[in-house]
C-alpha cells in the first residue's frame, strides 16, 4: 500500500514537472528547444524539394540546417542582437 502511494506520487510529480507540451513528433532537440517532424516537413516544402527527392540524406541535410539556424537564433538572443533590424 505504501509503495503504491509513493509510486503514484512520483508519477504525479514527474508529470507536473514537465515544462513542455507535446506539439508533435520530435526529431531533434537543440538546447531544450524541440524541432518537430512538422517543422522539418514545412522546411522541406519551403525548399521545394520534390517528394521523390526527399531521401533520408536530403531530410538529414535539411534537419542539420534547421539545427544550425536554431543555434544561431539562440546565440543571437543570448548576445542581445535578436532585436536589431539586421537580425529580423
Amino acid at each position: 500500500m505504501h509503495k503504491s502511494i509513493v509510486t503514484a506520487a512520483f508519477i504525479a510529480l514527474t508529470l507536473t514537472s514537465c515544462q513542455k507540451k507535446a506539439s508533435g513528433q520530435t526529431v531533434a532537440v537543440v538546447n531544450n528547444e524541440e524541432i518537430t517532424a512538422s517543422d522539418l516537413n514545412a522546411e522541406l516544402a519551403n525548399a521545394k524539394i520534390p517528394a521523390s527527392a526527399a531521401t533520408p540524406d536530403v531530410r538529414n541535410q535539411v534537419l542539420q540546417q534547421l539545427i544550425n539556424r536554431r543555434l544561431l537564433e539562440q546565440q543571437a538572443r543570448k548576445d542581445g542582437i535578436d532585436k536589431s533590424p539586421d537580425f529580423l
